[in-house]
């Protein structure tokens, strides 16, 4: 009898926990809702990073473009603008990102004429420590994309060699 109250008291425990668990870990998801609302015309992208090993050896390039038909020639934008803002109350920081949209390139001669999709950046991108802890938080026009690439340190030296 003992062994029987044993066991069902050992699967309730089992169950108990496994559900606190969940209700805890769900709990401390990252509330965004912390955040201003996008504006009339923008929108709120958000960057969140998976956990890796040696995060402190990463760096997060981010990028700001848009996706647009163009013939062989280099375009870029040259209008953008990236100012980075505290979230008054909590620390934590956000961008707000701005742009007219100028587009700039070359002039060369594209003889087939072709029209390919290719991602125009605009210029100011940015270098941030890799963080799977804190979200990246992006307010940008509608029709701007953010994106990132990871970087990894593959070696680290100091230079001890004087020059002649």
């Amino acid at each position: 009898m003992f062994a029987i109250i044993c066991k069902f008291s050992g699967v309730f425990f089992m169950r108990f926990f496994l559900i606190f668990i969940l209700a805890v870990s769900f709990s401390f998801a990252f509330d965004f809702s912390i955040f201003p609302k996008a504006k009339n015309g923008e929108i709120m992208q958000i960057l969140e990073l998976a956990p890796l090993e040696n995060e402190d050896e990463k760096l997060v390039k981010i990028e700001f473009g848009k996706n647009l038909e163009l013939d062989c020639n280099s375009y870029f934008f040259t209008d953008g603008n990236l100012t980075n803002q505290n979230l008054k109350g909590f620390g934590y920081e956000y961008y707000k990102f701005k742009a007219k949209g100028l587009l700039a390139g070359t002039l060369m001669y594209c003889g087939d004429g072709v029209k390919k999709e290719k991602f125009v950046k605009f210029e100011p991108e940015i270098y941030k420590k890799y963080s799977s802890k804190l979200p990246f938080v992006f307010y940008t026009p509608k029709d701007v994309k953010v994106k990132y690439s990871i970087f990894s340190l593959d070696k680290s030296e100091i230079l001890d060699k004087k020059a002649k």
